[in-house]
């Protein structure tokens, strides 16, 4: 997975409004260098787009491999109301 990281890193950048390159990088990263470097990824993410759902649930799912399910869920809450907004009435 290790060697992976820097391709889906790549298409992540290319792709930034897509959520399978952002999925594939983060979880990449967390096999390779666990779930803290995951999780500054997902920092970084939603610094510079805050409004990117799948960065909220990548970063909950870095939170509940740490044991701070607290923050996992409050996270998935907020996924779920972004992709919520996204979608027509």
């Amino acid at each position: 997975m290790a060697a992976a990281v820097p391709h889906y890193r790549r298409a992540a950048e290319i792709r930034p409004g897509v959520d399978y390159p952002f999925h594939r990088y983060v979880e990449a990263l967390r096999n390779a260098q666990g779930a803290e470097a995951a999780l500054t990824a997902c920092n970084e993410k939603i610094r510079r787009a805050p409004g990117f759902a799948p960065a909220y649930v990548e970063r909950a799912t870095s939170y509940e491999a740490m044991g701070r399910t607290a923050d996992a869920a409050r996270d998935l809450t907020l996924a779920e109301r972004l992709n919520g907004a996204r979608r027509p009435p």
